[in-house]
């Protein structure tokens, strides 16, 4: 075991990263990690190759020579393999290995690791969109962009890293630009994401949250019902074709009750009757007068797509939200999630 060699970059460092889209540092609330990022040698003890996130156990020697413990915590499986085109392969009990990344202000020994020198010299990026450290790094997975010349919804799609909000979608919304009553002020600074955020305990994500994530999502046509596969969380929502939203019989749920019609080739879904707390994996909070409406709308090519999401909650906002977020078909399949509670 190599003596620990630690190495504290300037602020001005993760500043220029910290500009990168907030791809998974966003995905869930991670503020306790600091803006300075660590350089560690260490020797992996143990990998956790699972969703939500990949976790690994090190073991490290601090400047006093004294072997020390330390958790690290990186992306899902699924972003691991698209961006950074790693798997479990790659990380063997034993290794020796440099780890870099911000350090837990309220954890003692815990990384949010965003990089990772193995010991064959390749680099990993354990964070996608992080950027490099070392020169020869792994390189994700090739894509290649699919025909879709009758502008069909059913199919795969999977996030778009090259549009203008990229992949950062998926992450929490910039709450400057949200206009939240007092009573939602308050309610978010109550979020405590170590007791509070649902994805550590794999509890399956309601509207709108479950829709911002950056896994495939898969659309099938059953006729007077379109059914929606959520790779994340292996969620199923269901989208009734020409019904009575207004209908107040039905009961409340984490999904709701949606509704949608077809303006071209544009999907409109309208979503009542949602009993989910939050807007997204920050605490942004909802109530149960919120409604959302969303349009699936694809492109003149037929293989990207925008969904624009509009969320109107009058107990929590003073006017209502809107985000997008970009899609294209690049034929990855939906696979099944297989989240682990930590």
């Amino acid at each position: 075991m190599n003596k620990t060699n630690i190495v504290v970059l300037s602020n001005a460092v993760f500043f220029s990263a910290s500009l990168l889209p907030l791809t998974i540092l966003a995905h869930h609330s991670r503020a306790h990690y600091g803006q300075e990022i660590f350089e560690l040698d260490a020797e992996i003890i143990a990998v956790d190759w699972r969703n939500p996130h990949v976790t690994f156990t090190m073991e490290a020697m601090n400047p006093e020579g004294e072997l020390e413990i330390w958790e690290l915590e990186g992306g899902s499986t699924y972003m691991l393999d698209r961006y950074s085109g790693l798997n479990r392969d790659l990380f063997n009990v034993g290794d020796q290995v440099k780890i870099a990344g911000p350090i837990s202000a309220i954890r003692p020994n815990e990384m949010l690791v965003t990089n990772m020198l193995l010991p064959n010299g390749k680099e990993a990026l354990m964070l996608p969109n992080s950027p490099s450290r070392w020169p020869d790094q792994i390189e994700g997975m090739e894509l290649t962009l699919q025909s879709n010349p009758e502008h069909s919804l059913f199919h795969v799609w999977s996030i778009d890293p090259d549009a203008p909000s990229g992949i950062g979608d998926a992450g929490g919304a910039d709450v400057s630009n949200i206009s939240m009553t007092d009573a939602a002020k308050i309610s978010l600074a109550e979020y405590d994401r170590d007791t509070d955020d649902p994805a550590l305990r794999c509890v399956k994500p309601g509207m709108p949250s479950t829709m911002s994530n950056p896994h495939p999502i898969h659309f099938v046509d059953e006729g007077d019902r379109i059914i929606v596969h959520i790779q994340e969380n292996d969620v199923v929502r269901t989208i009734y074709l020409n019904e009575d939203n207004r209908n107040t019989a039905i009961p409340r749920s984490p999904l709701g009750y949606s509704v949608g019609h077809w303006e071209g080739t544009t999907l409109v879904v309208h979503t009542t009757n949602i009993n989910w707390p939050y807007f997204d994996r920050t605490g942004i909070p909802l109530s149960e007068q919120v409604s959302v409406v969303e349009y699936f709308e694809i492109d003149q090519v037929g293989n990207r797509m925008t969904i624009r999401v509009v969320t109107t909650d009058p107990i929590n906002y003073t006017t209502p939200i809107t985000s997008q977020r970009h899609y294209m078909l690049l034929g990855e399949p939906v696979k099944t999630y297989n989240c682990i509670a930590r």
